[in-house]
């Protein structure tokens, strides 16, 4: 059986189901970004994509290296070793 309605509340801020809120944005920022959205705004830097626990290097639009980051934590040598890959610098 499901609660009564209590109009307390109503009468001084009026039906909650009419009240309407604020308009909420994404943010822009990168780290908020779809795949999609990196590739169509050539995006070039890095990213910690927290859903899959990866850093990922992406040069105009087109992820070049990923490296597992447990915790927010990538592997330093890992990151230097795919950024050695992709810019040709190394031995």
């Amino acid at each position: 059986m499901s609660k009564p309605r209590d109009y307390r509340g109503e009468m001084k801020l009026g039906d909650p189901r009419k009240i309407k809120t604020a308009e909420q944005r994404r943010s822009d920022h990168s780290d908020y970004a779809t795949s999609s959205e990196l590739k169509n705004r050539k995006f070039s830097g890095y990213r910690l994509n927290t859903i899959t626990q990866e850093l990922e290097l992406w040069v105009g639009g087109i992820l070049r290296g990923v490296v597992p980051a447990p915790n927010g934590q990538p592997d330093e040598a890992k990151v230097q070793e795919i950024s050695n890959r992709v810019f040709g610098m190394g031995n």
